[in-house]
């Protein structure tokens, strides 16, 4: 029940909405997989918003319980990362300056991951 946006502070501490999350929207993925802290922000756009957070102990005791869960368990969240980028490369008009790579950077992101 709910939404929310992500947003991102900007150099001048400007907040810009990365992207709208409705009901049924999986959030804090980047976070939980490189194990730092957050990226973005998560701010309620409705008055009410329902929130299911699955702890890193839970899922270790899962994937303990069950030995063929991890490999479908980061198979789901490679599948929801590239649909993101897929989304991201082909609505590029999204990009704001603030979050851009330095040029040398973002040319060697992109070829990297082989995007025009």
């Amino acid at each position: 029940r709910g939404s929310c946006r992500i947003e991102k502070a900007t150099a001048d501490g400007k907040p810009i909405v990365l992207r709208s999350c409705d009901e049924g929207s999986i959030i804090g993925e980047i976070s939980f997989v490189e194990g730092g802290t957050t990226s973005a922000s998560v701010v309620a756009e409705s008055s009410e918003v329902d929130v299911y957070a699955i702890t890193r102990s839970f899922l270790e005791d899962a994937f303990e319980s069950h030995p063929d869960l991890p490999c479908r368990f980061y198979k789901f969240l490679a599948s929801l990362l590239a649909g993101r980028l897929r989304t991201k490369k082909n609505v590029d008009q999204v990009r704001h300056p603030a979050l851009d790579l330095d040029e040398t950077a973002d040319k060697a992101f992109r070829s990297r991951f082989d995007i025009d």
